[in-house]
C-alpha cells in the first residue's frame, strides 16, 4: 500500500502533475475513505484484498520491450489504480464493490500488460470456480494484443513458481488455470456469436473502436450469475464521438468522477490533458502518461511532438489524440487549402513526355465525376508531380450545376465533357491509351468493383493495371504520403479548382490501429480526385517494394525487398 498512498499524496500535493480526472478519481477514494464510516454507507476499504492484488503484481514479469523477462515495474498510479479496484468491498458480503472500471489512458502507456495482470489476478487468486475470463475486442487482432502479455506472463509465472507450474497450463488459444477449473481466453467481435460465455472477468481492450455495445453488452449479461465480476474497459481516447465509448461510457465516467451522478460500482480514471493545456508543452505531458520516462520514455514523445508539427494536419490529431488521450473530431479540413495552394502550378502532358509515372482510376458508377490521376515519382533535381484529369457526362453538367460550377469548369478545361448521360468508359479508356503515347505508365491502378471491364480492355490493350480496393490498408500509407508530400513542399500538383475543391471535401476515417481512408458518404461533397491520386501513388509504392527481376539476377540486396 505504500505505493499507492504515495500517489495520493503526490497528487494532493501537486507533486504529481495530473488532470482534473485524476483528481477526481483520488479525491473520490479519500471522500469514500470517510463514508465508510457511516452505517449507511455499504462498503469498506480492505487493505488486505489491496495489498494481495498489489503483491500479485509485483510477481509478474514484463512481456516485451527493453523490460521483457524484467520483473513487473509497477508505477504508483498503477499501485493506487490496483489498490482502489480491489481493495474496495461490499460491507454485506465481502464481494468487490467495483464491478466495473473505465480505464482511459494515452498510448504507450503499458495498457496491455496491466490488463494482462487484471486477467491472471482474477483467473488465479480470487477463488472462483470455472472461472471464465476473456479479453475481447473488435477483432481477432486487438484482442490477441493483451492475451499474448496473458500467456508469456503466464509462461513467467510457471518458470519461476513450482506452483504455479502445477496451477498453469498455457496453451494455443487458451491459458488453463487447474486449480479451479478456469481457463482465460480472446474472443472478439468479428469471431461470430458470442452468446453463451459465464465470465468472471472481462476485458474489452480499445473500446473507442467499437462501433456498437454489442460486445460490451453479451459481457454484461453473461456475468449475471457471477457474484463477484469485473467488467474491465481499458481505451486510448478516439474520433468517433457518437460511438459508444464517449457518447456513454466515458460521458457517464465523467459525471461520475464529478459527483453529478452516483454509481457505486464504476471505478473511472482518465488520463488526458485539460482544457487550455498546450500539448507541445512537455510540463503538462505527465497528465496524459502517468507513467512517462518509463513508459513511453520522454525522447519517445518528444519524436512524436516534432514530427506532429512536422508534418501537419493528419499527423498532429493522431499524436494528439493518441499520445495525448484527448477525443478530437477529424478536421473538417484534412489539408489546409493554403498548403495545396502553395505546390500547385499550371501544368502541361507534354512537359512530362517520357517520364515514368504511376496512374490510379476512380471510375463513375453512372453519371457522376470520373477521375484520373496520375503521379510521376521525384527524379534527380525533378519534383514529384501530379496531373488530373476529371470527366463528367455532358447531362449531368446542367443538373448538377447547383453542385459546383460545372460548367465554366468544362469551359476552362478543367472538366473534359463525355457525351450522353452516364459515364463514357470508352472515352476514358481512349485517353489512357493516348496518354501513354506521351508518358510512361508502369501501372493504372482501380479499384475492382465497377471497373472489370474497362481493366480486361486496358489490359489486352497492353497496359499493367493493378486492383487496389479502397481500404483503409490500401490507402492510408497513400495518403499520408499525399499530406507529408505538400507539407514539405515535395511535390508539385496541377493548377486545378476541382482537384482544390475535393480536397477541401474530403472527410476522412480512422481505423483502431490509425490508418485512414476517405469516407465519401461524410464528405462535403465529391472527393474522386482525392482517392485516385491515393491510388496513383498505391502504384507507385507498390511498384518500390516489389523485387524486378533485375535485382535478382544482379543480387541487388537494397533493391529486394519481402
Amino acid at each position: 500500500m505504500k505505493q499507492a498512498l504515495a500517489y495520493i499524496k503526490a497528487v494532493q500535493s501537486g507533486k504529481e502533475i495530473t488532470c482534473e480526472f485524476v483528481k477526481l478519481a483520488v479525491q473520490r477514494h479519500l471522500s469514500d475513505l470517510e463514508r465508510q464510516k457511516n452505517d449507511d454507507f455499504g462498503f469498506v476499504f480492505s487493505e488486505r484484498h489491496a495489498q494481495k492484488a498489489i503483491d500479485f503484481f509485483r510477481m509478474l514479469k514484463h512481456t516485451s520491450g527493453k523490460y521483457a523477462g524484467q520483473p513487473f515495474n509497477l508505477q504508483d498510479n498503477q499501485a493506487f489504480k490496483i489498490a482502489a479496484i480491489f481493495g474496495w468491498r461490499q460491507k454485506t458480503d465481502g464481494n468487490r464493490r467495483f464491478t466495473q472500471v473505465y480505464d482511459e489512458e494515452a498510448r504507450k502507456g503499458g495498457k496491455s500488460q496491466f490488463a494482462a495482470g487484471v486477467e491472471l489476478f482474477c483467473g488465479l487468486c480470487e477463488g472462483e470456480e470455472s472461472a471464465e475470463v476473456y479479453t475481447a475486442a473488435t477483432t481477432r487482432d486487438q484482442a490477441d494484443m493483451v492475451f499474448r502479455a496473458v500467456k508469456k506472463m503466464a509462461r513467467y509465472l510457471i518458470q519461476d513458481s513450482p506452483a504455479m507450474k502445477k496451477a498453469i497450463s498455457v496453451m494455443a488459444h487458451s491459458v488453463l488455470l487447474n486449480n479451479t477449473d478456469s481457463f482465460i481466453q480472446k474472443v472478439s467481435a468479428d469471431a461470430g456469436t458470442l452468446d453463451g460465455l459465464n465470465p468472471h472477468c472481462a476485458v474489452i481492450d480499445e473500446y473507442h473502436a467499437h462501433k456498437n455495445d454489442g460486445v460490451k453488452g453479451v459481457m454484461q449479461t453473461g456475468m449475471g450469475s457471477r457474484e463477484n465480476p469485473l467488467l474491465f474497459i481499458i481505451t486510448t481516447a478516439g474520433f468517433d464521438k457518437e460511438a459508444p465509448c464517449y457518447k456513454v461510457e466515458r460521458a457517464n465516467a465523467v459525471e461520475v468522477l464529478r459527483g453529478n451522478r452516483k454509481q457505486e460500482n464504476l471505478f473511472a480514471i482518465i488520463y488526458t490533458l485539460d482544457e487550455g493545456d498546450n500539448w507541445t508543452d512537455p510540463k503538462v505531458w505527465k497528465k496524459s502518461n502517468p507513467n512517462l520516462g518509463s513508459t513511453p520514455t520522454l525522447k519517445y514523445l518528444h519524436d512524436q511532438v516534432q514530427d506532429a508539427i512536422n508534418k501537419g494536419t493528419t499527423t498532429r490529431v493522431q499524436v494528439v489524440t493518441k499520445n495525448f488521450n484527448c477525443w478530437l473530431d477529424t478536421p473538417k479540413i484534412w489539408i489546409p487549402e493554403e498548403d495545396i495552394k502553395a505546390v500547385m502550378r499550371p501544368m502541361d502532358i507534354m512537359g512530362f513526355a517520357g517520364r515514368e509515372c504511376f496512374a490510379g482510376i476512380d471510375l463513375a458508377a453512372t453519371s457522376d465525376i470520373t477521375a484520373l490521376d496520375l503521379f510521376f515519382p521525384a527524379v534527380g533535381s525533378l519534383k514529384a508531380a501530379g496531373m488530373s484529369f476529371f470527366f463528367l457526362p455532358e447531362d449531368t453538367i446542367e443538373k448538377k450545376r447547383e453542385e459546383a460550377n460545372y460548367p465554366e469548369w468544362v469551359e476552362q478545361g478543367h472538366i473534359i465533357k463525355t457525351g450522353g448521360n452516364i459515364a463514357d468508359y470508352g472515352y476514358i479508356r481512349k485517353k489512357i491509351l493516348e496518354l501513354s503515347t506521351i508518358v510512361n505508365i508502369k501501372s493504372v491502378s482501380y479499384d475492382q468493383w465497377n471497373a472489370y471491364q474497362m481493366a480486361s480492355e486496358l489490359t489486352g490493350d497492353g497496359i499493367s493495371m493493378l486492383p487496389c480496393r479502397q481500404s483503409f490498408g490500401n490507402l492510408s500509407e497513400p495518403l499520408k504520403q499525399i499530406e507529408k508530400m505538400i507539407v514539405s513542399d515535395d511535390i508539385e500538383l496541377q493548377e486545378n479548382p476541382v482537384l482544390l475543391w475535393m480536397f477541401r471535401n474530403v472527410v476522412l476515417d480512422y481505423d483502431a490501429n490509425d490508418n485512414i481512408k476517405p469516407n465519401k458518404a461524410k464528405s462535403a461533397n465529391k472527393i474522386d480526385g482525392v482517392p485516385a491520386k491515393a491510388m496513383s501513388i498505391f502504384g507507385w509504392l507498390t511498384a518500390l517494394s516489389t523485387p524486378t527481376i533485375s535485382s535478382y539476377l544482379l543480387g541487388d540486396a537494397e533493391a529486394i525487398t519481402f
